[in-house]
């Protein structure tokens, strides 16, 4: 999945959830446009989503 593929993801409206599946098989959910951030070279996804729903934590891919 490219950076450009990622970013049409987010910016759907409205904005429909998604899976990233990793190479090593991990997979993460983006339930939300904000859970994931894009640079140019990695994919954050927040994760561990609280009661606040805020994520606790982010992975890099």
């Amino acid at each position: 999945m490219t950076t450009s593929i990622v970013r049409d993801l987010l910016r759907q409206r409205p904005f429909r959830p998604f899976r990233v599946v990793m190479s090593s098989g991990e997979a993460y959910e983006v339930r939300h446009p904000e859970m994931a951030w894009v640079t140019k070279n990695d994919l954050f996804i927040g994760t561990d989503v609280a009661d606040d729903g805020l994520p606790a934590d982010a992975r890099a891919g």
